[in-house]
């Protein structure tokens, strides 16, 4: 985010190599000669700043370089900058992790809870909880839609509820599920021990548990069906998966980057044995439920 008195709403910051680019480059080079040196930027038409200008993006000053012409594209609402620059912005939001938004009266877009996660201005949607969000959060009984990447890197995060009110989800013990308890969309990635998912949970939700480090044990019960996509990759903590034998589909990439030592614990001749062996992640060590 910008901390400049530039945008309505939030900006996309785009990294782009002069030497293969041939998407951008062209309506970048209308507005601007010569290649952009290191936390120098070119703005979209729609941001509201002009050469000789600063943005501050995660507490480090750009200067804009240029303003493309309208091109009635996503590219008006974008900024852009060399990769050098986008490596120093993203070491720098992990120093500088924003622990809420705000948002100014009278914004017409997007308007932030109490405890400052951004929402649409009707609340509908849960676009993101800030990096540097420490605690619980208490999902809007208004909100229908939860981004798919709302709360990723909040590694402080330790609870997520839902107003009972709410149509579209539920919550139990601080876990993010469908309204009607069938598939968990979000463990609290700052929340740390054992896991027990409660019998009647179909389905886990891509990324459900992803990045998860302090998450020492997850024991799935005989109703899950569906593992999602890098379920639980990056979980640097877990030991141990207990998973039983009627599970029937696994995403790609659902035991990655986890300790060398963690062991999954499967039913011999299931799903989630073969599968485990098939894709040579480990062998898995078997019990009988």
């Amino acid at each position: 985010t910008a901390s400049a008195g530039c945008c309505s709403a939030p900006l996309q910051l785009i990294a782009f190599d002069p030497e293969t680019d041939f998407t951008i480059k062209p309506w970048i080079n209308v507005a601007y000669k010569r290649d952009l040196q290191d936390f120098e930027i070119v703005v979209g038409n729609d941001i509201n700043a002009f050469p000789g200008d600063t943005l501050i993006f995660y507490g480090t000053p750009c200067t804009v370089a240029a303003r493309m012409d309208r091109t009635g594209t996503y590219l008006d609402t974008a900024v852009y900058t060399n990769e050098t620059t986008i490596e120093k912005l993203i070491e720098n939001a992990k120093l500088n992790q924003l622990a809420a938004y705000t948002v100014a009266e009278g914004n017409e877009y997007y308007a932030a809870s109490a405890d400052g996660v951004l929402y649409t201005k009707d609340f509908t949607t849960l676009i993101n909880c800030p990096q540097g969000f420490s605690g619980a959060h208490d999902i809007d009984a208004r909100c229908k839609k939860v981004e798919q990447y709302a709360f990723d890197g909040c590694t402080a995060l330790e609870s997520i509820n839902v107003d009972k009110n709410n149509k579209a989800y539920s919550s139990q013990d601080g876990v993010l599920f469908s309204r009607d308890m069938s598939k968990l969309l979000q463990y609290p990635i700052g929340r740390a021990g054992a896991y027990t998912i409660p019998e009647g949970v179909t389905a886990i939700g891509s990324e459900a548990f992803s990045e998860c480090e302090s998450l020492t044990g997850v024991t799935l019960p005989n109703s899950v069906s569906n593992i999602g996509y890098e379920v639980f990759y990056g979980c640097s903590s877990l030991k141990a998966i207990v998973i039983l034998d009627n599970v029937t589909s696994i995403g790609g990439q659902a035991f990655i980057n986890l300790p060398s030592d963690y062991i999954v614990y499967t039913v011999p001749g299931s799903y989630a044995s073969t599968y485990l062996i098939k894709s040579g992640a480990f062998s898995p060590a078997h019990f009988s439920p």
